[in-house]
């Protein structure tokens, strides 16, 4: 016998092709056995590309609840979106899709760069442009969805999550390009370009990398050559090849052996080296090691 379909792998292949109808009963066979987080928010969107909004509302209430029950943050804040959206899309209600905004920016609120994250402030770049006419709060929050989309793609290629890595840096570089953001579509590429050349797919690596040598150049950057590692110390080396896979400084001192304050120093050596500071030094951090295939 043929090994069984799993409808919610069937259901999620249906909302990628864009065939509704099949996710759509692909999700309600899944829950067929009770109510499970995941099948409800692929149900919900399910309904939602069927303009079946009643359903969609319902659906994805109850996968927010789910999930909220469970503890799942960054799973929690991307239905909240979907919420937000279906508020401004279906039934008209500005204050209340903001409502649902704030809860996805207060449960993301101290995680590390996600792709909710980045999606969460595309939302919110539409709610201060569409909403509350606010041009200053909606390019201010675009490009906080750049950074973010970036910075959660390096994070992925640390946890060796490749595929996730390269869909959210395929996401950073036309984010940047369309905004003009050129240096950082120009970075975005070249951690594209190491990621592919991770997946075996060479001849992507190199157009990625040579696109994003020639960008640097004509901008007057460095290309950020492969190096020793900036002078790094080998345990140097060693935390920042973890930091690169999403290690706290809590997680890194158990790892090695060493005090938190101790691997705290370790980093903020790391940073000097590399010319990383402020809020984004870690992603920064991360990133270095992705491109020179240090992680």
């Amino acid at each position: 016998m043929g090994a069984v379909a799993d409808p919610l792998v069937e259901g999620r292949d249906a909302l990628s092709d864009g065939r509704w109808e099949d996710a759509r009963r692909a999700f309600e066979r899944a829950l067929a056995d009770g109510d499970t987080a995941t099948a409800l928010e692929g149900l919900g969107i399910a309904h939602r590309w069927l303009g079946e909004s009643g359903s969609m509302f319902r659906a994805l209430t109850r996968s927010y609840r789910l999930y909220r029950r469970a503890h799942d943050r960054r799973s929690a804040a991307r239905v909240a979106l979907q919420l937000s959206l279906g508020e401004v899309y279906f039934r008209m209600e500005p204050a209340v899709a903001l409502g649902w905004l704030a809860r996805a920016e207060r449960l993301l609120d101290g995680l590390e760069p996600t792709s909710e994250g980045a999606l969460t402030m595309c939302v919110r770049a539409n709610a201060a442009l569409g909403l509350e006419k606010d041009l200053d709060r909606a390019l201010a929050a675009a490009r906080e969805a750049r950074r973010c989309a970036r910075a959660a793609g390096v994070l992925a290629a640390g946890e060796r999550r490749f595929e996730d890595a390269r869909r959210l840096l395929e996401d950073a570089v036309d984010l940047f390009g369309a905004s003009e953001g050129r240096y950082d579509a120009a970075r975005a590429r070249q951690e594209l370009g190491a990621v592919l050349a991770r997946l075996g797919q060479e001849r992507g690596a190199a157009h990625e990398l040579r696109a994003a040598a020639s960008e640097l150049s004509a901008l007057g950057a460095a290309a950020c050559a492969a190096s020793d590692g900036a002078g790094m110390s080998p345990r140097e080396l060693e935390v920042l090849r973890l930091i690169a896979r999403g290690r706290s400084n809590q997680e890194i001192a158990a790892e090695l052996f060493l005090s938190v304050r101790t691997v705290e120093r370790h980093v903020s050596n790391i940073y000097d080296k590399i010319g990383a500071a402020g809020k984004s030094a870690r992603a920064a951090a991360a990133s270095y090691a992705l491109v020179q295939r240090i992680a």
